[in-house]
């Protein structure tokens, strides 16, 4: 396991961060605090976002379109 200190992990962290998705534990020290261990984000059970098409489908629209709604203002403008 690799241990950087804080300044240098700024000036390289692209690299570390490719390091990090190699598999490569890597510890980010800091003074007098505890050191952080960067690595991929895992999804949790039930916290995966939804695809946007399900979200759109889900969305249920109310009043006339809005195709119609142009429309009638555009007539409007013209008088």
């Amino acid at each position: 396991m690799t241990q950087v200190p804080l300044r240098e992990a700024q000036d390289c962290l692209e690299d570390l961060l490719a390091r990090v998705e190699e598999g490569e534990e890597i510890l980010i020290t800091r003074p007098g605090r505890p050191p952080v261990r960067p690595g991929p984000v895992q999804p949790h059970e039930g916290e995966v976002l939804p695809s946007l098409r399900r979200w759109r489908d889900s969305l249920e629209g109310t009043g006339e379109p809005l195709s119609e709604t142009v429309r009638q203002q555009r007539d409007e403008d013209r008088c």
